[in-house]
């Protein structure tokens, strides 16, 4: 049951990474405005755009998850840390970062839908076998 949980958080955590970074790559490319939102978060206090800093821990969890896989040392708590806490970030930036954006608008969603999923593998860690 364990090991079922672990292989269902591991698959997720890797869709939820590669749905950032399509929707990234897509939006990039069709010009959305992300500076007027991103993955339910607006523009900071100092009027800066704050999309790039998501980008940036995002693209930090995957090289995380790589060098995790990749290692020989056995999976830490304090590397699932990482995950937890960047995802409890991210949430947050998400619920109370919105402004008056809807939330039902498709970068709420997925920013629902990758930080609840970096939580939940922070939690239930990966499978190695």
């Amino acid at each position: 049951m364990i090991r079922t949980l672990k292989t269902i958080c591991t698959v997720n955590l890797l869709i939820s990474m590669l749905v950032f970074g399509a929707y990234v790559i897509y939006g990039l490319s069709n010009g959305l405005d992300f500076d007027h939102g991103f993955m339910g978060v607006v523009r900071g206090r100092h009027g800066k755009a704050e999309w790039p800093v998501l980008v940036i821990v995002e693209l930090q969890l995957v090289a995380v998850f790589i060098i995790q896989r990749f290692s020989d040392e056995p999976e830490t708590f304090a590397r699932r840390l990482v995950y937890i806490l960047w995802g409890v970030l991210g949430l947050c930036f998400t619920i109370w970062g919105g402004g008056s954006q809807a939330m039902h608008e498709v970068g709420h969603v997925l920013g629902f839908y990758v930080w609840v999923s970096n939580i939940a593998y922070g939690f239930v860690g990966s499978n190695d076998e």
